[in-house]
């Protein structure tokens, strides 16, 4: 499967040019278009920002937010997206365009009719809404195949889109390498730059790598709060009323006791190989949170007339913290290793550590062959080869103080810290029950700055 991604400024501006790639030269007024023709990617999705929104007259006429956004995806699929100038066979079937937020005073520069917009907001805002998007439009479609793509054309985008849209794609597809190892490629894409009169325009593989993950990462502790309030652009009297809702919307999901009993320990867990940890804090499915999140971000967007009427303020109230991106990137973890088949269980079999480690942990030999040590060092324990019954026995004493270098050492499964038995042919595991606590403080301190 093959996903062309291409962050946009205004394709109004764009020159029609002869575009050359892998020596065949394809015209178009964009190097998407050319790299669209020439590799027949299976979807193509185009970034723009909503501060484009200042080229349609529509924009002014709009009594919210959503209400402009849909404006402007309309305005650019009639005027260029549908245009084979711009793009070539689009179809809304594969081709999606996603309007990402920007900040800053815009013009027209119309002389007959000029328009401004003004949006104030946190930059950062591109990158995690991106980030959020295009995770759920590429987990989603790559879920049966047997190999992915991902093709960056960084040609047009303006300022950091490129940038922030080349972060975001390489943490998603690390994510997934864990499901189709070695078979996620990132592709990065440029063009010469316009100049007029130039036979062709060539279009370089600037860069080619198969992303991975790193078992390093540290996050914070404390109130779990993935949007804020923007107080600059709030006043007094309307901050408690909003800094309420969003309490609310998280008090009701209990945002929380989630992200301090079930985000650190799982990611804890699979950093530091410790399979049955990983089953064991198994975290739940957020879509449903992160979906309600993100309307609560869109519908505190207010849109402002400027007097003129060809001039307005957007104001976005909220903003994405980094929790928003640690909500994500969880997210990604748990539906991939859910579509490999892992689920919560605080039980898990000899064999099931094995196969989840040689699985998980194909690009980190040491973690695989440390788990693997100590399954066949238990294996070989005295005390459980005479042990043949389902009945729980505890290896060492549960109970007993846990020693955290101990444990970490032997993947979590130092002999105070589990339990075994004997069923349906295979010996299993679990924490014991008067050691979860400790066992759940030692997870998360290997993933904060405590």
């Amino acid at each position: 499967m093959k996903i062309l991604i291409a962050p946009w400024g205004y394709p109004q501006v764009y020159k029609e040019a002869e575009y050359r790639l892998n020596g065949q030269l394809f015209r178009s007024r964009t190097s998407t278009g050319a790299l669209k023709k020439g590799l027949n990617p299976d979807y193509t999705i185009l970034i723009l920002q909503d501060s484009l929104a200042v080229y349609n007259p529509e924009t002014f006429k709009a009594g919210n937010y959503r209400q402009m956004v849909e404006s402007l995806q309309n305005f650019l699929i009639e005027r260029y997206i549908c245009n084979p100038d711009w793009i070539p066979d689009f179809d809304s079937e594969h081709d999606w365009i996603l309007i990402a937020p920007n900040v800053g005073t815009f013009t027209s520069r119309a002389k007959d009719d000029p328009s401004e917009l003004r949006i104030k907001g946190q930059m950062g805002d591109y990158y995690y809404w991106v980030l959020y998007n295009l995770s759920h439009f590429i987990l989603e479609k790559a879920r049966d195949a047997d190999e992915v793509t991902i093709m960056l054309d960084t040609s047009h985008g303006l300022n950091i889109m490129p940038y922030l849209t080349y972060s975001a794609l390489y943490n998603i597809a690390a994510v997934l390498d864990l499901k189709l190892h070695n078979k996620v490629k990132l592709q990065v894409f440029n063009s010469d730059p316009f100049l007029q009169g130039a036979e062709y325009l060539e279009i370089h593989l600037v860069r080619e790598l198969y992303p991975k993950l790193q078992l390093a990462l540290k996050l914070k502790t404390g109130r779990f709060l993935p949007v804020k309030v923007n107080k600059s652009f709030v006043g007094k009297e309307t901050l408690p009323v909003i800094s309420q809702k969003i309490q609310t919307v998280f008090g009701r999901y209990n945002l929380d006791e989630i992200y301090m009993n079930s985000f650190l320990p799982f990611i804890g867990a699979f950093f530091q190989g410790i399979i049955h940890g990983i089953l064991h804090f198994f975290p739940p499915d957020t879509a449903k949170i992160e979906s309600e999140i993100c309307e609560l971000y869109n519908s505190h967007i207010q849109l402002v007339p400027q007097g003129d009427e060809n001039s307005i303020l957007v104001a976005r109230k909220l903003y994405f913290t980094e929790y928003f991106e640690i909500l994500t990137y969880v997210r990604n973890l748990r539906k991939v290793m859910a579509q490999m088949g892992m689920e919560r269980r605080e039980e898990v079999s000899f064999s099931e550590l094995k196969h989840w480690s040689e699985r998980l942990y194909k690009n980190f030999p040491v973690v695989q062959s440390r788990i693997r040590y100590e399954i066949d060092s238990l294996k070989n324990d005295e005390k459980l080869v005479k042990h043949s019954t389902p009945n729980w026995v505890s290896f060492g004493k549960c109970g007993e103080e846990i020693h955290k270098r101990n444990f970490f050492a032997h993947a979590g499964l130092a002999q105070n810290a589990i339990e075994f038995k004997y069923d349906d042919g295979d010996y299993w595991i679990r924490f014991c029950k008067s050691s979860q606590n400790v066992i759940l403080k030692y997870l998360k301190e290997t993933i904060t700055n405590q």
